[in-house]
């Protein structure tokens, strides 16, 4: 981390988190905004099914997707992963 304290690099990600938000919101006054929306959705859902662990990937279809299923198995993802896996989730929620 350097010199970044833990505190600083979690404001970091706040604001990353409400800029995502921010977009997303002022997509939908755009024209074109919501198909643009749905692209961000779909790469973030195609984000969190890639770093999902093998053994749960089968579950996709029975639990509703990437995202939900991440979300319900969240204790077989691993320890270092898992923070990544729920930030990926949030901004997902937030679209």
């Amino acid at each position: 981390f350097g010199s970044r304290t833990f505190g600083s690099i979690l404001t970091e990600t706040r604001q990353l988190q409400l800029r995502s938000l921010t977009m997303a919101s002022l997509l939908s006054s755009v024209p074109g905004g919501e198909a643009m929306k749905e692209e961000m959705k779909k790469k973030a859902e195609e984000q969190v099914g890639e770093q999902a662990p093998d053994m749960i990937k089968p579950l996709f279809p029975i639990l509703g997707g990437p995202v939900k299923t991440v979300e319900c198995c969240m204790c077989l993802v691993p320890a270092d992963k898992q923070e990544q896996a729920k930030s990926a989730i949030a901004k997902y929620k937030e679209m």
